[in-house]
């Protein structure tokens, strides 16, 4: 049951950049007043967000994640929506939001996930919310912050991990608390950081996730005991706060040295990890971090070639933060593959290809362990 478990996870990627985001409060990847490329990776499903607003999308399709009115993988990216200012993947489901603040989602809504009060899947994008100005994905479940800084959630909760302090299935956007300012979740707890710099965790917790000194679960918002904090990125069992000084600390899983603690012992708080950091990406069990000058690091698992490192194999695991390559923007980790964001806006992926999500129009390579082009 565990492995299948781990087979299922969603690893909803929540890359962070010091930038700030006037018109969505998202400090995520882009200023929109001088709107970028952005990427995102779901659990086996890729995004792409063109500067003119445009949503590309490859791989996994099987519960209509992509958004295309049916069931087939796709093994190149394909614009899927226009309009478009930030995106957000999870196992199997898919939402945007537009620059108007309504919230667009298409995919699996067996928990809910979609809001829509129903647990019907959408075949194609539905506006599902307004007056949104973030969303975060989930495992099944969907966080929104709306423009007057309230946090809402719906879909699955098995783990109070909707901050409601119940743990019943929630199928349309339910109020969870006020003055937030960032939302983030993994698999099966979140994240929420305040307006006054408060940083608050709820839900599992058996690898220490929350932060908290413990490995015991919460079923209400949590204060976590640190400081400064920036941003909070979530991966499927390992978390990381990105400070305003540029240091960047970990919690969580490290079995596989997804933390970059030189070691492959689980945190149960924060723990300082790295320095000058602007941008982050917690994946399954890897981590790609993006320092200030521009430089892309890795750590953790490689099995599938993930780091980009050209290996391959389940003895392939980074305990330390590695130099990669230089000039890179952006970038967001699967659940075994990833995708970066160069400095010259091309884009390129590695890790597993098993649903196409690296877009690279190969129905055989089915992995790849160095960073490939991507195919438009």
């Amino acid at each position: 049951m565990f492995k299948k478990v781990l087979f299922l996870l969603f690893i909803s990627t929540f890359i962070i950049s010091c930038k700030t985001n006037k018109a969505t409060s998202d400090l995520n990847t882009t200023t929109f007043d001088n709107f970028d490329n952005q990427v995102n990776a779901g659990y086996r499903q890729t995004f792409i967000l063109k500067s003119d607003k445009t949503l590309w999308a490859a791989g996994d399709n099987s519960s209509y994640q992509l958004g295309t009115d049916d069931t087939s993988n796709r093994v190149k990216f394909v614009q899927v929506a226009s309009g478009v200012i930030l995106v957000r993947s999870g196992q199997s489901h898919t939402v945007y939001l537009k620059s108007d603040g309504t919230l667009w989602g298409t995919g699996n809504n067996t928990y809910g996930q979609l809001g829509l009060g129903t647990t019907t899947n959408k075949t194609t994008f539905t506006q599902i919310a307004d007056n949104v100005k973030f969303v975060a994905t989930g495992y099944n479940n969907t966080f929104i912050i709306k423009n007057d800084d309230t946090l809402w959630a719906t879909g699955q909760n098995n783990f109070y991990q909707l901050g409601l302090g119940h743990n019943n299935e929630v199928k349309t956007f339910t109020y969870v608390t006020s003055n937030v300012k960032y939302v983030a979740s993994g698999l099966n707890y979140t994240y929420v950081l305040k307006t006054d710099g408060t940083l608050m965790s709820v839900g599992l917790n058996a690898n220490g996730q929350l932060g908290l000194g413990d490995t015991n679960y919460r079923d209400n918002l949590t204060t976590v005991s640190i400081s400064n904090v920036k941003l909070v990125a979530s991966g499927q069992t390992q978390a990381f706060v990105l400070k305003n000084d540029g240091t960047l600390w970990g919690t969580g899983s490290n079995d596989t040295g997804q933390l970059g603690t030189n070691d492959f012992t689980n945190q149960l708080s924060f723990t300082q990890v790295e320095s000058d950091v602007k941008t982050v990406a917690a994946g399954g069990y890897h981590t790609f971090i993006i320092k200030n000058d521009g430089t892309l690091y890795y750590t953790g698992y490689g099995d599938w070639g993930q780091l980009g490192n050209n290996q391959t194999g389940s003895t392939i695991k980074i305990k330390t933060f590695t130099s990669l390559m230089s000039g890179v923007k952006d970038v967001s980790c699967g659940w075994k593959h990833t995708i970066i964001l160069k400095s010259d806006n091309t884009f390129y992926t590695t890790g597993n290809n098993e649903s196409y999500q690296l877009g690279i129009d190969s129905t055989t390579d089915l992995a790849k362990s160095t960073f490939t082009s991507v195919v438009f």
